[in-house]
């Protein structure tokens, strides 16, 4: 059954007591941004790819809306626009095979002796010498609803940014035009320091419809083997499922991050990890498509090179001098 209910489910006190938490409709909304590789190791999309791409998708199908009213309006059917299209495409591409075809069926014994093939060819090439360039600025307007959608598709997938408890780091992968550079938080368990996190504008979450929804999950990480160079990664779902769906995606991150979290009644306890078994999916929203949709894409997916990544990861963790903890 397909909803398109946006209500805000109830959510824990704090990200101590969420691993506690029953109820069935919050967590399936944060399964719709979470995805669990392990017991260690979670993974969210980056932001800004998604909603970039949602709504680059969502344009083209406006526009494409646009073309084909366009295409009517102008002759009248869809039948009669196809019928000029392919002529004029006949008439640029194939154009002396249409004419040498035309010349037998219907003007050789009309012209008799007077004109000959070849001159009858010389003299409709004069003629529609510039027919292409009076028909292909139209072509071009009409056709671009389909180049912004070919460049939605061509746009690359970035990197997630992978959550790993049991190294206790927060890393990702970011490519430039010229290089491929890993990117890494140190987070202390006991206290989590070095979780630079917090919850972007409310403006750069608001989904399709207008609303005040909270913004993305901002991490502040850094390149590992130049700790001066920062950077601001932003994730999270797009669209969201509710108001503040990444209050509930940084109170997770936090849980999942900590050395330690608290039992029903509020005693100190030791980190365990099944309560992400609650992370499943529940009945489908409306919404769902859009969210399937922000991944979509005929590039490479810059996904984690896990060889690439260990290595990586192991030259960061080996060397004192690049881990730190402070602040």
């Amino acid at each position: 059954m397909v909803s398109n209910r946006w209500s805000e489910p109830e959510r824990p006190r704090d990200y101590k007591s969420l691993p506690a938490y029953d109820r069935a409709d919050y967590w399936h909304t944060l399964a719709r941004a979470i995805t669990l590789e392990s017991p260690d190791i979670a993974e969210i999309k980056t932001f800004r790819d998604q909603i970039f791409r949602v709504h680059f998708y969502v344009l083209s199908v406006f526009l494409l809306g646009v073309m084909l009213f366009a295409l009517i309006f102008s002759f009248g059917s869809l039948s009669a626009a196809k019928a000029q299209i392919m002529d004029d495409y006949e008439y640029v591409f194939n154009f002396e095979e249409k004419i040498r075809g035309e010349y037998q069926n219907f003007w050789k014994n009309g012209l008799g002796d007077t004109v000959t093939e070849d001159e009858f060819l010389s003299e409709m090439e004069a003629g529609h010498s510039n027919r292409f360039l009076r028909t292909s600025p139209l072509y071009i307007i009409l056709g671009s609803p389909l180049w912004i959608l070919l460049f939605g598709l061509l746009w690359p997938r970035p990197c997630p940014v992978r959550f790993d408890r049991k190294r206790e780091v927060i890393y990702t992968w970011h490519t430039s035009w010229f290089r491929k550079t890993f990117y890494v938080a140190d987070v202390a368990p006991s206290s989590l320091s070095g979780l630079h996190a917090d919850i972007a504008p409310a403006a750069k979450g608001r989904p399709i419809m207008f609303g005040t929804f909270t913004g993305p999950v901002s991490i502040q990480m850094f390149q590992a083997d130049n700790p001066e160079k920062k950077r601001e990664f932003q994730v999270g779902p797009y669209p969201t499922c509710h108001e503040h769906h990444n209050v509930d995606v940084l109170m997770f991150i936090r849980a999942f991050m900590s050395g330690y979290l608290y039992d029903e009644a509020g005693n100190r306890a030791p980190w365990n990890g099944d309560w992400l078994t609650k992370l499943q999916r529940g009945p489908v929203f409306f919404f769902d498509w859009l969210r399937w949709l922000g991944g979509k894409t005929l590039a490479p997916k810059r996904d984690f090179d896990e060889a690439q990544t260990e290595a990586a990861l192991m030259a960061y963790l080996t060397t004192p001098g690049t881990r730190s903890r402070a602040g």
